[in-house]
């Protein structure tokens, strides 16, 4: 649904019956590889390259 969401840029409120046009951002981070998890088809694909905008990479 993140990705719908992400794509169209509509929501239904729950409860609604009509769409609503939002403008949003989202932030997210992990500390897991998500290329591999990809690969192993535990995270979408298309997903992962409508929040992968701007990386920032944090090292220690």
């Amino acid at each position: 649904k993140i990705l719908h969401v992400l794509q169209s840029n509509e929501i239904k409120p729950l409860g609604g019956t009509e769409f609503r046009s939002v403008d949003m951002r989202i932030i997210a981070a992990t500390n897991r590889n998500l290329s591999r998890s990809i690969e192993t088809g535990q995270f979408r694909e298309d997903l992962y390259f409508r929040l992968n905008v701007l990386p920032l990479v944090m090292v220690r």
